[in-house]
């Protein structure tokens, strides 16, 4: 009389892979006023952004695409970046039946088989390094793709910044000549073009 038994194991491996890029952008403002004036006045227009001061002096904001923006005010370079992250997730079951000639050894042999089983899944299912790198490329290949999506909204508005940082500049420059009469501005759609007239008299 035989004494026949079913193991059935399952299994999943799962990791987890990191990506990131990022661009940087240069802040070109001319210095009209002194350095710390130019500097609070940048400061303004970043807050006004949304940006927000970290302990090292930085300025950092976080859009609702994902990018982590940061500017530095020393080197005034904007540096977006973007991280992703993906899981890699394989999964199987085995099925194995077996047959006991003895009651006793019935239990023994189903414990060796399950064994067997977990240690063929555990060679079958492991994550290799190769697929962890594919994994890493599509995701950089995805953040660029976002990046350069994002390009012209980032261009607008570090364009908004300097024309608002220059414009106010302008005009505390223009109080020290004289008493200012009026002060007419106008900017384009797309932020690229910004004029300023101040009409003053001494």
């Amino acid at each position: 009389m035989s004494y026949p038994y079913r193991v059935r194991v399952s299994k999943t491996v799962e990791t987890d892979v990191c990506a990131d890029d990022k661009v940087t952008n240069k802040l070109n403002i001319d210095p009209i006023l002194d350095e710390r004036q130019m500097a609070e006045l940048l400061k303004e227009a970043l807050g006004k952004r949304g940006y927000k001061e970290n302990d090292d002096g930085k300025w950092v904001k976080d859009t609702e695409t994902g990018e982590h923006q940061e500017v530095d005010l020393e080197t005034m370079e904007v540096t977006t970046t973007v991280t992703a992250e993906e899981k890699i997730t394989k999964e199987k079951t085995l099925e194995v039946v077996g047959d006991a000639y003895a009651r006793a050894d019935r239990e023994t042999q189903k414990e060796k088989h399950r064994q067997e089983a977990e240690d063929r899944l555990e060679k079958t299912l492991k994550i290799t390094d190769d697929e962890k790198d594919a994994k890493k490329e599509e995701l950089i290949r995805q953040i660029g793709e976002q990046l350069s999506e994002s390009s012209d909204a980032r261009r607008e508005e570090l364009l908004g910044i300097v024309a608002e940082v220059q414009g106010e500049a302008l005009k505390e420059k223009a109080k020290g000549l004289g008493t200012v009469m009026s002060i007419e501005e106008s900017t384009s759609d797309d932020g690229s073009e910004y004029e300023l007239r101040i009409k003053i008299t001494e």
